[in-house]
């Protein structure tokens, strides 16, 4: 019985409490890597509200092979040492990408049915890959006088989409931000959900996020911030010593 903020359509949720409300179900894995790879608070977060609107298993609008809760596109993924279906090795992969769509269609999108055929899906290991893509991207030179960071940014997105990019994350990073936005969104989401339960037990804004939180540990997330912790940061060995312990 349980009723969302805002609609999701093909290219994600229109309005952006209903993505800020998706988004913050993750907002444990975010924190700790961005804690690992000493990232801006919140930017992991604010590029997932941007890329799919924090909605499980949403690839591209477009097909162009994107997927994950932050789109990665699979010559990307595979650079950063994740599995991705078909073996995909494209930019834009149109074919790989509608496959994985029929998939999940046929699957009705449950993760424990599809998280095998691409590591994109799996959200510690998607959101781990975006990190360190970042850390690699924000080393040599820099572009335009950016800094680091949005150096970073500008050669994930190409220096034509960048300003529109990061003017967007920019925004969500604000309202993640903004206890009073998220107090809005709590009060809409109960006032949206007066019986809601979980377990049995009546639920609320809080109990719901943190029931989502507490489901992220079953994708490893304890044994990856042990792991992790333990080795290099910038290291993409990394992934092939956490996966066995998945």
């Amino acid at each position: 019985n349980l009723t969302m903020i805002g609609d999701v359509g093909r290219s994600g949720v229109g309005g952006d409490a209903g993505k800020i409300l998706r988004v913050l179900r993750f907002k444990n894995i975010t924190d700790s890597v961005e804690d690992i790879h000493n990232l801006p608070p919140n930017i992991l977060l604010a590029m997932m509200a941007h890329e799919s609107s924090g909605v499980d298993l949403l690839p591209n609008g477009t097909d162009d092979g994107g997927f994950g809760l932050c789109h990665m596109q699979p010559v990307v993924a595979k650079e950063f040492g994740l599995r991705v279906y078909d073996n995909c090795r494209k930019m834009v992969c149109g074919p790989c990408g509608k496959k994985l769509r029929s998939i999940l269609e046929k699957n009705n999108y449950d993760r424990k049915s599809v998280i095998h055929h691409d590591d994109r899906l799996h959200p510690i290991l998607n959101i781990d890959a975006v990190a360190r893509m970042l850390t690699v991207h924000s080393e040599g030179e820099e572009i335009l006088g950016l800094g680091p960071f949005r150096t970073a940014l500008c050669r994930y997105t190409g220096k034509y989409n960048y300003k529109a990019y990061w003017n967007n994350v920019k925004r969500y990073m604000r309202l993640l931000e903004d206890s009073n936005y998220i107090q809005k969104i709590a009060n809409l989401f109960n006032k949206l959900n007066p019986n809601l339960k979980i377990n049995g037990q009546p639920a609320d804004f809080q109990s719901y996020i943190a029931t989502c939180q507490n489901q992220n540990f079953n994708y490893g997330l304890a044994k990856y911030c042990q792991q992790q912790k333990l080795l290099p940061k910038n290291s993409l060995g990394i992934l092939k010593t956490y996966r066995k312990f998945l």
